[in-house]
């Protein structure tokens, strides 16, 4: 119901077009009952920030929006269980263990463990200038590229722009890094995205078998091996797969 504050109605007109989107201007008016120049100039704005987006259809749930929803409400029983099995990850390994989700096709951030060490910031989602080498150059991104093709061929065709002298630099090595990450079940990379640090990551899957997120260990080059944790990190996923 309009309660004639901005604030009400900010509300009242996400919370419309988060149940019934895409919705027209004109049903969005007649659903909330707030005067049709007031919604569009809401609506506008709002699109304008992320939170909603126009469509053909009408007005829809915006990508600022459905990431907020995602980090708030997305998968519980996996937030549950992803928690104690970092912080487990993280004791036994001495590593930053961390969970991203897939979102379309950015990757976000969902849980970490890292105790008292700090580690430079690799969370998602990429600037898309940079996404494709973020992909290429993480052994979460490649996960992504190696087990979504939905994902992957929308970048099929750009030059890739290693981050590092160590990460693939040709279609070639890529695609026989990503054939070795389905063969293996593990994605692994040392330097290839960040100088100083490496990483072991595997693909957890929902009930149907599709990938949605990544677990992972990150760790500072040189103390950290991340062959060495390939079969454990590899379990853990096994594990927030079935949850």
């Amino acid at each position: 119901m309009d309660d004639g504050t901005v604030t009400g109605r900010v509300l009242l007109i996400l919370a419309t077009v988060a149940r019934r989107g895409p919705i027209s201007l004109a049903r969005l008016t007649q659903v909330t009952g707030v005067p049709k120049p007031t919604v569009r100039r809401i609506a506008n704005d709002l699109a304008a920030r992320g939170m909603l987006a126009r469509t053909a259809e009408g007005y829809d749930a915006g990508t600022d929006l459905r990431r907020l929803a995602l980090r708030v409400t997305r998968d519980d029983a996996l937030r549950r269980t992803a928690g104690p099995q970092l912080r487990e990850l993280n004791r036994r390994t001495g590593q930053w263990a961390w969970l991203s989700l897939i979102d379309g096709d950015d990757v976000l951030m969902f849980d970490a463990a890292h105790g008292p060490r700090p580690v430079p910031s690799v969370d998602f989602p990429w600037p898309t200038s940079e996404k494709l080498q973020g992909y290429i150059g993480t052994a979460t991104g490649r996960v992504v590229l190696a087990h979504r093709p939905d994902i992957a061929e929308r970048y099929d065709r750009l030059p890739l722009r290693p981050a590092t002298p160590h990460a693939p630099s040709s279609r070639r090595q890529l695609d026989a890094e990503l054939r070795r990450i389905r063969d293996s079940g593990v994605a692994m990379e040392e330097e290839q995205f960040r100088l100083g640090w490496s990483c072991v990551a595997a693909p957890v899957r929902d009930a149907a078998g599709t990938v949605v997120a990544v677990v992972g260990l990150t760790g500072p080059t040189g103390t950290y091996t991340p062959s060495r944790h390939a079969d454990t990190i590899a379990l853990a996923a096994e594990r927030l797969s079935a949850a």
